[in-house]
């Protein structure tokens, strides 16, 4: 009994500072990943414009771009991406542009992002976009696509 009334100031005094001085804690807390870095660990980047966003049910949110440019690991005119990383999706608008980096999963090699791959807004990703230009060659799309019926009914954030 001794021993708990002796730590029960220390316990009090802890207490107290962690509450005071909480730390901040992000729900998805990312390392700023490089382009360089992105562009490797990634099967699919490219330049884009949202068409639509929608939910499949038991995937996540299914983004379908237009395709403006093309550095890696496609020829398509229009790509559906998915995002499901509980706190780490990212949030995609319609009519807005970004630079994508995705991977394939699954057995039908679905693309899938999320907000550690390195995916950016267009408007913030002016140095990636220059880093990307050392690296690979960008180029249009070729191979013309209209995936619009694949999207199941669309919704936005």
């Amino acid at each position: 009994m001794n021993r708990i009334l002796h730590m029960f100031p220390v316990v009090i005094i802890c207490s107290f500072i962690l509450i005071i001085f909480p730390e901040k804690s992000n729900a998805c807390d990312c390392i700023n990943v490089s382009a360089e870095d992105a562009f490797q660990k990634n099967d699919v980047v490219f330049e884009g414009k949202v068409i639509e966003v929608g939910r499949k049910e038991g995937i996540g949110i299914e983004v379908l771009f237009e395709v403006k440019k093309i550095w890696k690991g496609t020829t398509s005119s229009q790509i559906i991406v998915y995002t499901n990383g509980g706190d780490c999706v990212f949030h995609f608008v319609e009519g807005g542009e970004y630079l994508v980096f995705s991977s394939q999963r699954g057995s039908e090699k679905q693309l899938h992002t999320h907000s550690c791959s390195g995916t950016k807004r267009l408007d913030e990703a002016g140095v990636d976009k220059v880093a990307l230009s050392q690296i690979a060659k960008e180029f249009a799309p070729t191979k013309k696509m209209d995936l619009k019926g694949e999207m199941v009914s669309g919704f936005s954030w």
